[in-house]
């Protein structure tokens, strides 16, 4: 999916600190998949999130805060997101994509 960056979730930033792009550690189980092209002033991401806090919870479109990403937040490639949070790309594949370009 070229128009989305995909973030892992964690419960405490020091759960996101200790883990690396290979060892992923102790996480929510949910993605957080941020829309490309969002201004780079904006404190507002827009996305889709999850809507609960449980792995692989069904997610709506939101507006995700630029300071929550960073905070609890780790980037993973869209393969990784794919394993972890199935329903997130289950989702993403019912949208046209010609409408996020």
């Amino acid at each position: 999916m070229k128009n989305f960056r995909f973030y892992l979730e964690y419960e405490t930033t020091t759960l996101k600190n200790k883990a690396t792009r290979k060892a992923l550690g102790y996480h929510m189980g949910t993605v957080c998949a941020v829309l490309l092209g969002t201004s780079p002033s904006s404190e507002l991401l827009e996305g889709f999130g999850g809507i609960y806090e449980y792995g692989n919870c069904p997610v709506v479109w939101s507006a995700i805060s630029r300071e929550y990403i960073e905070k609890y937040c780790k980037r993973i490639s869209e393969k990784q997101a794919r394993e972890i949070h199935p329903d997130l790309f289950k989702r993403l594949d019912e949208l046209n994509e010609t409408s996020f370009t």
